[in-house]
C-alpha cells in the first residue's frame, strides 16, 4: 500500500530586470521605469576608416512603441544602428508617451591602421634581390603578396626582375595596404 503525497511549493521572489545583465566593455546599461536598457556594440569597425560599426539598443518593453537615436536629432523605429563610423555616441530611447531615456555614451573605435615596411637587399648567391616586408597594425595575422602572386604569411621574397613591384599586405579582416617598391636600377 502506497500513500501519495502532493507537495506544493510556492515560490515568491522579486525579479530585477538587470539581475543577469553583465555589460561588456563598450556596453552601456541603464535601469529606468523598471526596465533595463542595454546599448551594445555588435560590431566594431573591421578596417581603419570604415563605416561598418553596429550598435543595438535592447530592453524596450514589447508593448510600448519607441523611437531610437544616437545623437538626439535623427530618430528611427529600429533599435539597430548600422554603417556607423568610429565615434562616440549617446543612445536614446523615446517612448510614444514622451518619456526619454538617455544611456551612457558608447564608443566605436577604429582599429590601428595597417602600415607596411619594406627593405631590399642584393642576393649575391642567386643574382637577384631579397625583399623583406613587415607590417604593423590591423587585425590578426597579416599575409603578403608581391606583384599579385599567391599571398602568404612569409615575409621574405626572392625577386629576380628589376623594376617596379607592387607589395600588398592584408590582415584577417580583409583590410589591406598597397605599396610600390623599385628594385635595382632607378
Amino acid at each position: 500500500m502506497y500513500k501519495q503525497f502532493i507537495i506544493i511549493l510556492i515560490f515568491s521572489f522579486t525579479f530585477q530586470t538587470n539581475l543577469f545583465a553583465h555589460p561588456l566593455a563598450g556596453d552601456t546599461l541603464k535601469t529606468t521605469g523598471g526596465w533595463t536598457f542595454l546599448a551594445k556594440i555588435e560590431q566594431e569597425l573591421t578596417c581603419n576608416h570604415s563605416n561598418d560599426g553596429v550598435i543595438r539598443i535592447s530592453g524596450v518593453p514589447g508593448f510600448s512603441r519607441a523611437q531610437y537615436s544616437l545623437d538626439g536629432e535623427y530618430w528611427q523605429n529600429s533599435p539597430v544602428f548600422k554603417s556607423l563610423p568610429a565615434g562616440i555616441y549617446q543612445p536614446r530611447v523615446l517612448f510614444e508617451d514622451g518619456n526619454l531615456t538617455k544611456l551612457a555614451k558608447i564608443e566605436i573605435k577604429s582599429p590601428t591602421p595597417l602600415q607596411l615596411e619594406t627593405a631590399v637587399m642584393e642576393d649575391t648567391l642567386n643574382w637577384g634581390y631579397l625583399l623583406q616586408v613587415s607590417a604593423e597594425g590591423g587585425t590578426g595575422e597579416i599575409w603578403f603578396a608581391v606583384d599579385g602572386k599567391q599571398a602568404s604569411p612569409e615575409s621574405l621574397f626572392e625577386i629576380s626582375k628589376e623594376g617596379k613591384h607592387i607589395i600588398l599586405a592584408e590582415d584577417e579582416a580583409g583590410c589591406f595596404v598597397k605599396e610600390e617598391v623599385w628594385i635595382g636600377a632607378d
